[in-house]
C-alpha cells in the first residue's frame, strides 16, 4: 500500500493530544472510526445489545469515492436476545448535507444517527439511532473510569498492518431507552467506546481480525486482538492490555484459542463460537449469547460478526462480559 504523504498525515511519535479537540474528526488522516457498543437490560430482565459505529475515509477505494472527498458510512444494530430479535442497518454517503463531523469536539451526525459529547470535562456522551425506520436507541453514556490512550507514545503498532492512534473509554454507565416497534423499554447497563484514526492502517495485508473488549466484575478491563493473515486463519500481529480500576494500562502476552466454530449459511464464512484467552496468570472463556450475530453490509461489502459474550474463569464462574468482533472478509475495504 502506498500512502500519499501530500494528502495524509503520518503519525509522529510522542503525540501531544488535545481534548476535546482530539475526540473530534482528524481530517488530515486517511481513515477514522468511532465505535460504541453496549450491554443493556430492560424490563423483565430483557437483555439487549446495541452497536453504533461511524466511519470516515478520505481515500477508501470504493467506486463511490473521489479524490479529495470524505466518504462517510455507519453501522447500527440492536439485538434482543430472549426474543431473538435482530435489526441491523448501514448507511453510506459521499458529500451529503446530512453528514457532519466536528473537528473541534465529538459531534457526529449521519442522517438520523448521532453521537455527541455533552460534557467535555466528564466525558458524558449521548448516542441516538433510528434503525430500519422502526427501532430507536437513545442512550446517555457516563465514563466510570478515565479514558485510556493505548500504544507506545500514543501510537498502536500492528506491524505490517500499520499504526493508529487509539483512544478508548473501556467502561461507561449506559442509561436510556430502546424502542422496538411500538414497545418502549427503559434500559441501563454497560458500554464501551473506541476511537481510532490512521493514515497507514493497511487492510490489504489481512483477511480480517479478532477483537474483544472485556469488562470484568473485579473492576479490571481488557482489550485484546489479533490480525489474521490472508488465509483468514493464521494469526499475525496481536496485542493484549489489562486496564486497572484507575485506568492504568499494562500490556501482556496471551494466546487466543478457538474451541468450536460456526459457519454462516448466508456467507459461508466461519467464526469461532467458543474462545479461550490465556495469559501466564489468567484464563478467560468467551461464550457468545447468540451464535449467529453476523452483520452483512450490502452497500460496503463489509461482513463481520459482532456481539456480546459472557466471560467465565477456569472454574466455570461467570466473571464479566465481553464485546466481541470478528472480521473474516475485507472485500469491502479494498
Amino acid at each position: 500500500m502506498i500512502i500519499d504523504t501530500k494528502r495524509f498525515l503520518i503519525q509522529p511519535g510522542n503525540v501531544m493530544f488535545r481534548f476535546p479537540r482530539d475526540h473530534g474528526s482528524h481530517n488530515d488522516f486517511k481513515i477514522e472510526w468511532w465505535h460504541f457498543v453496549a450491554d443493556i437490560w430492560g424490563d423483565n430482565h430483557e437483555r439487549f445489545r446495541f452497536q453504533l459505529t461511524f466511519f470516515r475515509n478520505a481515500d477508501f477505494g470504493l467506486m463511490y469515492a473521489r479524490a479529495g472527498q470524505q466518504l462517510f458510512f455507519a453501522h447500527a444494530a440492536i439485538q434482543q436476545y430472549r426474543k431473538r430479535l435482530f435489526s441491523f442497518e448501514e448507511k453510506l454517503t459521499l458529500g451529503s448535507p446530512d453528514d457532519f463531523v466536528s473537528t473541534a469536539m465529538m459531534d457526529i451526525r449521519h442522517a438520523d444517527w448521532s453521537a455527541k459529547m455533552l460534557d467535555n470535562d466528564k466525558g458524558i456522551l449521548r448516542v441516538k439511532a433510528l434503525i430500519n425506520s422502526r427501532n430507536i436507541i437513545d442512550l446517555k453514556l457516563e465514563p466510570k473510569k478515565p479514558m485510556v490512550i493505548l500504544g507506545k507514545n500514543g501510537l498502536v503498532n500492528r506491524g505490517n498492518s500499520g499504526t493508529s492512534h487509539y483512544l478508548t473509554f473501556t467502561r461507561l454507565k449506559a442509561v436510556g431507552s430502546v424502542q422496538l416497534g411500538s414497545k418502549i423499554y427503559r434500559v441501563q447497563g454497560n458500554s464501551w467506546f473506541d476511537h481510532e484514526y490512521s493514515s497507514t492502517f493497511n487492510f490489504e495485508k489481512n483477511a480480517g481480525w479478532d477483537w474483544v473488549g472485556i469488562q470484568l466484575d473485579d473492576g479490571r478491563d481488557i482489550v485484546a486482538g489479533q490480525m489474521l493473515a490472508r488465509d483468514g486463519i493464521t494469526p499475525k500481529e496481536s496485542d493484549m492490555c489489562f486496564i486497572s480500576e484507575m485506568g492504568e494500562s499494562t500490556r501482556t502476552k496471551f494466546k487466543w484459542k478457538k474451541l468450536q466454530t460456526w459457519k454462516s449459511s448466508r456467507t459461508q464464512l466461519e467464526y469461532p463460537s467458543s474462545i479461550h484467552i490465556i495469559t501466564s496468570n489468567d484464563f478467560f472463556e468467551l461464550r457468545p449469547l447468540a451464535i449467529d450475530q453476523e452483520q452483512v453490509g450490502q452497500k460496503t461489502g463489509i461482513i463481520y460478526w459482532e456481539g456480546i459474550c459472557d466471560v467465565f474463569n477456569k472454574s466455570g464462574d461467570l466473571i464479566g462480559r465481553g464485546f466481541l468482533e470478528m472480521v473474516r472478509d475485507l472485500k469491502g475495504h479494498r
